[in-house]
């Protein structure tokens, strides 16, 4: 008992003698024993910086001193010309201003990057397109290639894309004609016509070039059995999204209230759809393969008899590579259009509450296939 009481005493004893010192007070206690002079560079906040002591009167040597620093991240250099020693931090975690004239990058595509790092203050100059960077080297060494490898002028090519849409039910009524045709066509042809007219008994759907698709186009277009939605050229660059759209901007009923009283009224909300074709493209060119990915949605009007017409809406997100020169066929949306026809005696056939003695309904029913050709230009 006696013994743990001493230990105790000692213990805190010990602690009662510890000292706890800044940077400047420590430096200077050092300077004192050693008859040296020692300088703090002014960029140190002293303050931050705690040394613990037993007592301040062990001498504490200047490799000690030298490696207490190091633990704090900080280095003593001696000066051989006038012969004083200073403290300064590693020229690596010393912070200084760089700057970075953007070419082609936007600062809003870099900024989500530079948030992640904690020591790093920022500044934009959007009149020069100028980034401003104050920071140590190791931050500005982890930020410079990523900033150098992204801020490069984009690839830019261009795509022809066609939309076309072909009617099954008139293929059927002229099947002979197209397997004819398809018979005396070249190979490509032929494929590009079972690919628009029968997409699941075709595997190739990548072609080397678009030699046969302008002549398989036109035929089913002589014979009434094809339509082109849309076929515009676009200009695009890696990385960059793009988008483009055929539409038809349609007015429909959202709400309708009604009030009876002295004297009736009736209120109509009428709000606008964009009702077609919208496609959105986002590509990346590695060194000669271009890379896409495709939304594509197509809506198409039922019926707009009314302020609440019936459309129907076919959508394909797609993922595909493609070299210069190369033509790529997407097909197999299909689509039934649903109609009905009545034929009858003319004039007969619309006596009131007797005119369906002489008249009858005939349903129809179309199935048509939406086609997406793109083209490497």
């Amino acid at each position: 008992m006696k013994k743990l009481l001493l230990i105790l005493l000692f213990s805190l004893s010990l602690y009662a003698e510890s000292i706890e010192m800044n940077l400047k007070d420590f430096a200077r206690l050092v300077s004192a024993q050693h008859h040296v002079n020692i300088i703090v560079d002014d960029d140190i906040e002293s303050n931050k910086f705690s040394f613990f002591l037993q007592n301040n009167k062990n001498i504490i040597l200047l490799q000690a001193f030298k490696r207490m620093l190091a633990l704090k991240k900080l280095v003593l250099v001696y000066d051989k010309a006038n012969r004083f020693y200073y403290i300064r931090q590693p020229l690596e975690y010393k912070n200084h201003t760089y700057t970075f004239k953007l070419h082609s990058l936007l600062f809003n595509d870099i900024e989500p990057f530079l948030k992640s790092f904690k020591d790093l203050q920022y500044s934009y100059i959007s009149s020069s397109n100028v980034l401003v960077l104050v920071c140590n080297s190791i931050v500005y060494n982890a930020i410079k290639p990523v900033i150098s490898l992204s801020d490069k002028v984009p690839k830019q090519f261009k795509l022809k894309i066609t939309v076309v849409q072909v009617d099954n039910s008139i293929v059927k009524e002229r099947g002979v004609d197209i397997n004819s045709y398809i018979k005396s066509s070249s190979k490509n042809t032929a494929y590009f016509i079972n690919l628009l007219t029968l997409p699941s008994s075709s595997t190739v759907n990548v072609f080397d070039s678009a030699f046969g698709f302008t002549a398989s186009l036109k035929f089913l277009d002589t014979i009434g059995a094809s339509q082109i939605e849309s076929s515009p050229i676009v200009t695009v660059q890696s990385g960059k999204k793009v988008s483009f759209t055929a539409v038809e901007n349609l007015p429909y009923l959202t709400s309708k209230s009604s009030v009876k009283g002295a004297s009736q009224s009736d209120t109509q909300t009428v709000d606008y759809k964009d009702v077609g074709l919208k496609v959105n493209l986002l590509p990346q060119v590695v060194n000669d393969t271009i890379f896409i990915d495709m939304h594509f949605t197509i809506e198409s009007i039922i019926d707009k008899s009314s302020l609440t017409p019936t459309t129907s809406k076919r959508t394909l997100d797609n993922s595909f590579q493609l070299k210069k020169g190369q033509v790529l066929v997407l097909s197999g949306l299909t689509e039934t259009e649903k109609s009905k026809s009545t034929y009858g005696v003319p004039i007969l056939m619309k006596i009131p509450y007797l005119g369906g003695m002489f008249s009858f309904d005939v349903d129809n029913n179309r199935q048509k296939t939406l086609s997406i050709v793109i083209e490497v230009l």
